[in-house]
């Protein structure tokens, strides 16, 4: 079978001809993961997916469906939303298109990984208007097409009017013929990422006003009898720095919380909005059974005011977040990647290097070797370079017609550090400790005299703290 030569997970069909009735498959390892059919002979959609994947139907994505209109079955397999679509060649494109921007609306608002499949019965080898309206409903949603050939051959004719759009990254992609139908098949391959499972825990540091203020009153009392008599500022700063981490682990200690992947409806979707939508599908329904013009014109118009009312109601909300940001510039840009349904993907394999046809995968190390790369760059380019004092000071002399400045290093005073530490950007980006700048901020006068002491011990005795350079 297909199934195995190809090594198959998940297959979409259009124009299934079956009746709810007749859902019953016999295919190894396969279950029926969406369909819609037609209460009548012809049309439908299927979708099966493998037993080893999770899936779920998308009830909501299949409520949409419109018979002789737009015909959906819908499922999220492992967090990627499969949505296969049969489109009848005489049905109404305007309507078909508000339809699928709704369903997309919905999809896309999460930042999943998208696969629109099916029949649209729309050649995509011939220019037209209507080629255009898809192309231009698809592009806006960042979904791209993957077959630019005939998807389906006749001896008369050769089209384009099966295909895949997904905003994944696709590894490759082919079409299948020799299956009994004058349309081929598409196969593409892709990595699924899995999901978290639900129950999966991830690591939190829940930072309230109460724990910083337990954290610097824990600070300060072991301060009180810590030891930075030494004439080390190594030790010194090591003493500080192992004080200040243990009260803080102790203040605001990690905790686990459970991840959910329940998703939310639209934001900018009132009670009236969910309410017009569920009237508008009726409306559909209705007038594709239906000739009467006045039913099809109040359609039209109801469709036009809905959309209308949709994109007030998400711009009002938009204008609302961006007014509200600290940041407006950011919120300006996270909206506009939204709406275009831009994803950013992380790789999700581990970051590696070759270093001598050796592979390195380890975090820890990959950051060591890094480090010490870029460390050593400025020996390694001026190694064969003479270089002494001397040379340095005749290089000046040669160079500067006027006296040569001169540069030493100051002590520093406590108001200077707290000076200059409340002058940095507040922000609550951690590092290797779990710990930030907003966090210091809460005990920066109390660990102040500490730190001068130990830089006016550095400028002093030339020692640079091993802890600093981590």
């Amino acid at each position: 079978m297909l199934i195995d030569k190809y090594s198959m997970d998940i297959l979409c069909f259009c124009e299934t001809w079956l009746k709810p009735d007749r859902m019953l498959f016999n295919v190894n390892n396969f279950s029926v993961a969406s369909a819609f059919n037609r209460s009548s002979i012809g049309g439908g959609t299927l979708i099966l997916c493998n037993n080893s994947l999770r899936y779920k139907e998308r009830k909501d994505i299949t409520a949409c469906s419109v018979d002789r209109l737009c015909e959906v079955a819908c499922a999220e397999v492992e967090g990627q939303i499969f949505l296969c679509v049969y489109r009848p060649p005489a049905s109404n494109l305007t309507f078909f298109l508000i339809i699928i921007e709704e369903i997309l609306n919905k999809l896309i608002k999460d930042n999943k990984l998208v696969f629109v499949c099916g029949d649209l019965n729309i050649d995509l080898l011939v220019d037209s208007s209507d080629k255009s309206k898809l192309l231009s409903l698809f592009s806006s949603f960042n979904l791209k097409c993957i077959f630019k050939e005939a998807t389906r051959i006749t001896p008369t004719s050769a089209s384009c009017i099966d295909n895949i759009f997904t905003n994944c990254n696709i590894k490759d992609s082919s079409l299948i013929s020799g299956v009994r139908s004058d349309h081929t098949g598409q196969l593409v391959s892709f990595e699924i990422v899995k999901k978290l499972q639900l129950g999966s825990t991830a690591k939190f540091r829940p930072l309230t006003i109460n724990k910083l203020n337990r954290f610097n009153n824990n600070v300060i009392s072991s301060l009180s009898t810590a030891n930075f008599d030494s004439q080390d500022p190594n030790v010194n700063y090591s003493t500080l720095f192992s004080t200040v981490c243990q009260e803080f682990n102790k203040a605001c200690p990690v905790k686990k919380v459970q991840i959910s992947n329940k998703s939310k409806f639209n934001e900018w979707a009132t009670a009236g909005i969910r309410k017009s939508r569920d009237t508008l599908y009726q409306l559909y329904q209705e007038k594709s059974l239906s000739s009467d013009c006045n039913l099809h014109n109040y359609v039209r118009l109801y469709s036009k005011i809905f959309k209308r009312v949709c994109n007030q109601a998400k711009s009002k909300l938009i204008s609302k977040k961006i007014e509200n940001s600290n940041n407006k510039i950011k919120a300006v840009w996270k909206a506009i990647n939204k709406e275009t349904g831009k994803i950013n993907q992380r790789d999700q394999n581990e970051l590696s290097l070759n270093i001598n046809n050796k592979i390195i995968s380890d975090r820890s190390t990959v950051a060591e070797t890094l480090e010490n790369f870029f460390t050593n760059i400025p020996i390694e380019v001026t190694k064969s370079l003479p270089s002494s004092s001397l040379l340095a000071e005749s290089f000046l002399k040669e160079h500067f017609t006027k006296d040569i400045p001169t540069f030493e290093f100051k002590r520093i005073s406590v108001d200077t550090i707290i000076k200059t530490f409340k002058s940095l950007n507040i922000k609550n980006t951690e590092d290797l400790w779990g710990i930030s700048v907003k966090v210091l901020g809460d005990i920066i006068d109390t660990i102040a005299p500490v730190l001068t002491g130990i830089f006016n011990q550095c400028l002093d005795s030339g020692t640079f703290p091993d802890l600093m350079k981590q």
